[in-house]
């Protein structure tokens, strides 16, 4: 049986979104049939982003009839669907389903929100890395723990184990974007010091290179390229990021004995970060035996919106192996 479901990704910068066909038995379920995407352009408002998917959405499901509509949001999501907390403050409290059902006219259709890095994790579980997993070292969906981590201008984090998002008694549970990292450090949006997101993201890297004198202007990516020429600076960056990313997937490890580590977001697309990170976090582990394996992404730009789309499928959805 084949579900066709759309899936949307709301980031800082962009809005993107897919029809998805599922088929809910079956491994490797997801396979996306049409996508689109535009600007967020977040200093316009609630208002002309819930048009802008609503536009999306019309122009990519063609003419299929949907089983469910997925929503991936920026940020800290409750048992309501609403967003509690996070950098895109146009959603927070906003009933965007409800919100998406009346823009459509489609006051039936089945529509679930969740935190974006929980939809990331899911497709990655779902995916080939969880298909790996089961292929290749006779470890069933049903027994695996996974934790995504996004490294883009923020830091999000989700866990899939056993097939299921790990969500708390209130379905805020897993910032690890704003668990204290360094005591008395960097003062991070939300009020406390020391977040990890003011260490291991986009914009941190950036301003860690800033105050090493690097110039104002460039981007992460131009960062990585001026390490390729051996720039002091923007080698030291990356050598204290790739330090700090170690440290925080130890103690992630040490708290949940993963099975693995996938790493999405702009950051995680750039090999110098990966160059020692397995060693380094297998140093700081208290039972190093069997450390959790460490993957970039394999579906790219399309995890958020592919395990957005899984949402509401999600209780049908076969844990295989």
């Amino acid at each position: 049986m084949t579900d066709y479901t759309i899936g949307i990704d709301i980031g800082g910068t962009k809005i993107s979104c897919a029809l998805v066909a599922v088929q809910r038995q079956t491994l490797y379920p997801f396979k996306i049939i049409a996508r689109a995407r535009v600007a967020t352009e977040r200093r316009l408002g609630y208002s002309q982003a819930l048009g802008k998917i609503a536009k999306l959405i019309n122009e990519v499901k063609q003419g299929q009839a949907l089983a469910g509509i997925g929503v991936g949001i920026p940020g800290s999501v409750d048992r309501n669907q609403r967003m509690q907390n996070g950098n895109t403050l146009m959603l927070i409290a906003k009933d965007i389903c409800a919100d998406i059902r009346t823009a459509l006219n489609m006051p039936a259709i089945k529509c679930v929100a969740d935190n974006d890095a929980n939809c990331f994790a899911l497709a990655e579980a779902y995916g080939l890395i969880g298909q790996g997993l089961t292929e290749e070292q006779s470890i069933p969906m049903r027994e695996q723990i996974g934790i995504g981590l996004i490294l883009g201008t923020g830091l999000g984090a989700g866990m899939v184990s056993q097939g299921k998002v790990w969500r708390g008694k209130d379905y805020s549970a897993f910032e690890v974007g704003h668990a204290v990292f360094k005591r008395d450090g960097r003062m991070c949006y939300c009020g406390r010091r020391g977040c990890a997101e003011q260490y291991l993201s986009g914009s941190a890297l950036e301003a860690s290179f800033r105050r090493r004198g690097g110039q104002q202007q460039l981007t992460a990516k131009d960062i990585f390229a001026l390490a390729d020429l051996c720039d002091p600076a923007a080698v030291a960056t990356i050598h204290e990021f790739r330090q700090n990313l170690a440290s925080l997937l130890a103690d992630l490890a040490n708290i949940f004995d993963p099975h693995y580590f996938v790493l999405g977001g702009g950051v995680s697309t750039q090999q110098a970060i990966y160059q020692t990170l397995a060693d380094d976090m297998q140093r700081q582990l208290f039972c190093p035996a069997k450390p959790a394996q460490v993957f970039q992404h394999q579906h790219g730009d399309d995890a958020g919106v592919i395990g957005a789309a899984l949402l509401p499928l999600l209780p049908q959805l076969k844990a295989w192996g």
